[in-house]
Parts: structure tokens; C-alpha cells; sequence
């Protein structure tokens, strides 16, 4: 298989095991080229496969063994309703404010024509 490359919190990779630079050949950056760094600057092996858990930025699942990956996996794998994240509100915030400040500029000008 291809490795991929991936930047993490040093925080998650506490424990992981270093591998060194020069025994890792990347033929290109498929994430994010022309974002990272075209060079290497440290290669890591996790343990427990704890990177599958995504934290939000500033929150951090704590893993300490591979019996507790797989409990904090399973009762993730459990719940019943996970919303997927949606675009959706972002876009409709983006289009209001543009369309707000339209009927600003319009009225404005409408304003500005009445007083001429």
C-alpha cells in the first residue's frame, strides 16, 4: 500500500514509534499539495490505530490500551443518530449576508437617487 501523509496534534502522537526520514520515499503529496511542505519532517507509526478517532480541535480522546481503542471505537460504532457534517448552514449564513448587503446597496442607491 501507498502511506499517505497527515499532520496531527503532537499531543496524539505521544507514544507513537519514529521512524526515520530516510526510510520513507513519497513519490508525490496527494493531500494538500502545494499546503504542506513538499519534504518530510517527521514519520510516525501510531499505536492502537488512536488516529481513527477524530477530536475536535482542542479536545483529545485519551487511548491507553488496545482494549480501550476498541471500547471508545464500539461506543462510537453504537450510537444510533451521528449527523454527518453538512455544509448546508454555512452556505445559507454566506447567501443571506450577500443578499442582505444588496438590499443595503439597493436601498442606498435608491435613497441617493430620491435625494438627487
Amino acid at each position: 500500500d501507498d502511506p499517505f501523509a497527515v499532520i496531527f496534534d503532537p499531543a496524539e502522537v505521544e507514544k507513537a514509534l519514529e521512524i526515520p526520514i530516510e526510510d520513507i520515499h513519497l513519490k508525490f503529496n496527494t493531500l494538500f499539495p502545494d499546503l504542506a511542505e513538499p519534504e518530510l519532517c517527521k514519520v510516525l507509526c501510531f499505536p492502537f490505530a488512536q488516529h481513527y478517532i477524530a477530536d475536535s480541535p482542542g479536545r483529545r480522546t485519551y487511548i491507553k490500551d488496545i482494549n480501550d481503542m476498541i471500547e471508545n471505537y464500539n461506543k462510537i460504532a453504537d450510537m444510533k443518530e451521528i449527523k454527518t457534517f453538512s455544509t448546508r448552514n454555512i452556505k445559507i449564513m454566506f447567501l443571506m449576508g450577500i443578499s442582505l448587503f444588496m438590499v443595503i446597496i439597493i436601498s442606498l442607491l435608491i435613497l441617493l437617487i430620491i435625494n438627487l
